[in-house]
């Protein structure tokens, strides 16, 4: 069954796309409502993987040789009937086979045709590079900057089985198209778009892709800082030790009476502190070892060390303390038992499980995170659900379409074009001219942390206005939410209302009556406490849509669907702690975010569906989406299940370097180096002799061959001996490098940034207003005629613009001392205004 209600239903997509990143994106769609054509060379797609299962669900199929002149024809109809094209290739691979991008857009001027190459266009040196996930992974510091402390105390690469570079640009592709369609709604234009899979990787960073010059030692690990130091010295082990004693007790790994560990995450706000005090009996051991409950936006300085709420102060010897008493008190009970207690009582923890264990809960199967699926080859499958659900919708989650055996739809398909029936009417002519689909487009930002803000920050980068609102007593600390705004939280406007008081709940009425999107992140019963939902907002604004980030949020609900949680948390619960840690160590795949920031363009994503759908129908809706079902998918090469599937096997721990000696990373002369190269054409590797290899070495051998050789040259020199021999080969650069060969000097970042003229993204260097110099990764995901992305201005301070938007909504000075005297309204946050941005 197709998702045939869905936002995109009645758009046709052609899929031109192998491996990861194209059909990834063609799926997305598909997932919404389109009619997706999916396009497979003679025998099949290029990677043979059951992944392809998932990949392919709801498309239709049809084999076309591109080589041939009479499928070449064929192709081009489908082309000239379509709506979106998808394909994936390097530059200038579809113009040779005559279906190319300028061809397309000539013949069919509304057509939206989505590029994802490797490298950007422009990018001369590397734009013909086989540009392979590890490749560009290499590129963009994933394997140098993924792993905090493998980079703090080894300074090692790392390798990382995710696939994230390719992830991040299906989902940043597919918001791509999305608001393309809501654009050429308005304005009848098509578009030539370009999301290069480098410059949708560097978004996976975040905040933490910031250099913060002079910052305040209220945000810094002062103990941190002898590490390269020590590293001269190879003092590992105490490396080792001074990095776990920087660890705050309700944010670590226990284990339990069962010998399972459990992910607590209870330190960054000050409600699951205390919820977290409760259950695990701490008041009395914290009150004899003088603990007090302070503000920590009025609490500074030395008295931060005994300041519950401010665990990242505390003493060596106090952390010391509190983690040997929580040890004993996990090891009383299994794992569940405690993950169960504390989970229902508002505390962020979960067991931590393999992927293998995670599908195979009830739990995550009866909540519809995983659905079965029927699919040609594998029989009954478990696969992720929709990444966006409508749960307003008479079916919020319509059964997902099986995938087609191949070329099965070739009949169907050339039948149509015989008859004429994929013929698109023609496109209503309009005059208006959008520089950007979400000009005028109103967001009101009820979030916090990242995924949500996240969200807002990206359609505020496409044109929106978007404007934070928070507490005027927030419950997270300023160190969960200085740094982080630093990134999430520019382009926005701010202002403070305490949504609990009826005259700030009326000033909220009258911003969401001029609202086009509400976005928030927690669960429904917070959102009905608060009279948040989309129930209580589509009855003052009927067109509103209301976008709804959640951890565990499904379309099938449940008791996890009701939990709070981080990150951290879902990645515990889902398998991604292990993969990259190992089992026995568990880690947070975090630094480049596999999770918070994709969820954001997630939620961005959702936005877009809907307002296309409200383009439509003249209504509002809710949409939905989660960490937990992005958790899922960007672990797709692996997360699936079925009878036979095989082992479980794919790289984890904190020692990986790669997947087999022709995917991975080695060491050269002057650094490392990533080679990526098909197993199934490693005998042309004799052809180059600076290698040496006679062709029919084993695996074993041929690894033993290539650690002896490459380490004989420079990175650079193997990047240009390799790649014009088609293997891929890129240096293993680190964020450091990378910002340091493209930033630039700025006077302030409030400007759109033409991604297009750049080989590669680009780093801002300005000073903001609270005296730190800031040196920031502008946005450039998307290229082509969506390239006007905003950088935005710099993130406000807290309340900044609460009195100009009072005004705005016809509030008079009387009127805004009277909501300020009576707390419904705030413009800052406590007395420690200097640690707020701006």
């Amino acid at each position: 069954m197709s998702n045939a209600s869905g936002p995109l239903a009645g758009y046709s997509v052609i899929d031109f796309g192998q491996y990861l990143p194209g059909p990834l994106t063609a799926m997305l769609l598909a997932d919404q409502g389109a009619e997706v054509i999916r396009i497979d060379p003679p025998g099949g797609p290029r990677w043979k993987t059951a992944a392809n299962a998932v990949l392919n669900r709801g498309k239709k199929s049809i084999v076309l040789d591109l080589k041939k002149s009479s499928d070449q024809e064929i192709a081009r109809e489908l082309v000239r009937s379509a709506d979106v094209v998808i394909e994936n290739f390097r530059p200038d691979v579809m113009e040779r086979l005559g279906v190319g991008a300028k061809w397309a857009r000539a013949e069919n001027p509304d057509l939206i045709y989505l590029s994802i190459p490797g490298f950007p266009e422009s990018d001369k040196r590397r734009r013909h590079w086989r540009a392979w996930e590890g490749v560009v992974a290499a590129a963009t510091s994933h394997y140098r900057d993924t792993g905090i402390r493998k980079l703090l105390i080894e300074d090692a690469p790392l390798y990382t089985a995710l696939p994230m570079t390719s992830y991040y640009a299906a989902i940043e592709g597919a918001i791509a198209v999305s608001l393309s369609l809501l654009r050429r709604q308005k304005t009848g234009q098509g578009a030539a778009l370009e999301v290069p899979l480098l410059n949708a990787s560097m978004s996976a960073f975040g905040y933490m892709s910031l250099s913060i010059h002079d910052l305040p030692e209220r945000y810094q690990e002062i103990a941190l800082k002898r590490f390269p130091e020590m590293r001269t010295r190879d003092e590992y082990a105490a490396m080792r030790a001074i990095y776990d004693e920087c660890g705050t007790p309700l944010y670590l790994n226990y284990r339990c009476a069962d010998g399972r560990l459990l992910s607590i995450c209870a330190d960054l706000n000050r409600l699951h502190t205390d919820r977290a005090v409760r259950v695990l009996g701490l008041e009395k051991m914290l009150a004899d070892l003088g603990f007090r409950r302070d503000d920590l936006y009025a609490d500074s300085g030395p008295s931060l060390a005994k300041n519950l709420y401010s665990a990242n102060h505390w003493s060596t010897e106090d952390r010391r303390v509190v983690r040997e008493h929580l040890r004993k008190v996990f090891a009383t009970r299994p794992a569940r038992e405690w993950e169960k207690e504390l989970g229902d009582a508002g505390v962020p923890c979960a067991m931590q499980r393999g992927n293998e264990e995670y599908i195979r809960e009830d739990w995550v199967r009866d909540a519809k995170l995983m659905c079965q699926v029927m699919t040609p080859d594998h029989g009954p499958m478990w696969q992720p659900n929709r990444l966006v659900y409508f749960p307003g919708d008479a079916d919020p989650s319509p059964e997902l379409p099986s995938p087609k055996r191949l070329d099965e739809d070739r009949n169907e398909i050339l039948g149509r074009l015989r008859d004429g029936a994929t013929k698109k009417d023609p496109q209503k002519a309009y005059c208006q001219r959008l520089p950007n689909p979400l000009n005028g487009i109103t967001v009101l930002d009820l979030t916090n942390v990242i995924s949500g803000p996240t969200c807002g920050r990206t359609l505020a980068e496409c044109g929106a206005d978007v404007i934070k609102i928070d507490s005027p007593n927030p419950s997270h600390g300023p160190s969960t939410s200085v740094i982080t705004a630093f990134d999430v939280n520019r382009g926005k406007r701010s202002i403070l209302l305490d949504l609990k008081k009826r005259e700030a709940k009326e000033v909220f009425d009258k911003l969401l009556r001029k609202a086009d999107v509400v976005i928030y992140n927690g669960p429904n019963e917070v959102m009905q406490r608060l009279g948040v939902t989309y129930s209580d907002l589509s009855k003052v604004n009927p067109r509103v849509i209301v976008c709804q980030i959640s951890a565990f949020g499904s379309p099938g609900g449940g008791p996890w669907a009701k939990r709070q949680a981080y990150d951290e948390v879902v990645q515990a619960a889902n398998g991604c702690q292990v993969r990259f840690g190992g089992a026995e160590d568990p880690l947070l795949h975090g630094t480049a975010s596999c999770l918070d920031f994709s969820t954001g363009y997630i939620g961005a994503l959702a936005v877009s569906l809907a307002l296309v759908r409200r383009e439509k129908t003249g209504v509002g809706s809710q949409v939905c989406t989660s960490l937990a079902l992005a958790g899922q998918l960007v672990q797709l090469p692996f997360c699936f299940d079925f009878d036979g599937r095989g082992r479980w096997d794919e790289p984890q721990g904190q020692d990986a370097i790669g997947s087999g000696p022709l995917e991975r990373i080695y060491k050269a002369a002057d650094g490392w180096i990533f080679i990526s190269h098909p197993q199934a054409e490693a005998s042309r590797l004799a052809e180059i002799p600076e290698l040496g290899l006679r062709g029919n070495e084993s695996l074993e051998a041929l690894e033993r061959s290539l650690e002896a050789v490459l380490v004989s040259r420079t990175t650079r020199e193997w990047e240009d001996l390799l790649n014009p021999r088609q293997v891929g080969a890129h240096r293993v650069l680190s964020l450091s490098e990378i910002r340091a060969a493209h930033l630039r000097d700025i006077d302030e970042p409030g400007q759109f940034v033409d991604s297009n003229r750049d080989e590669s993204p680009v780093f801002l260097r300005y000073t903001h207003e609270i005296g730190a110099t800031v040196e920031h990764l502008a946005p450039s995901w998307i290229r082509g005629d969506l390239a006007g992305l905003r950088m935005g201005a710099a993130a406000p301070r807290n309340g900044e613009h609460t009195e100009t938007i009072l005004q705005e909504l016809g509030y008079g000075s009387r009127d805004i001392t009277s909501l300020i005297d009576t707390g419904a309204v705030a413009t800052q946050v406590g007395a420690n205004e200097k640690y707020l941005p701006r």
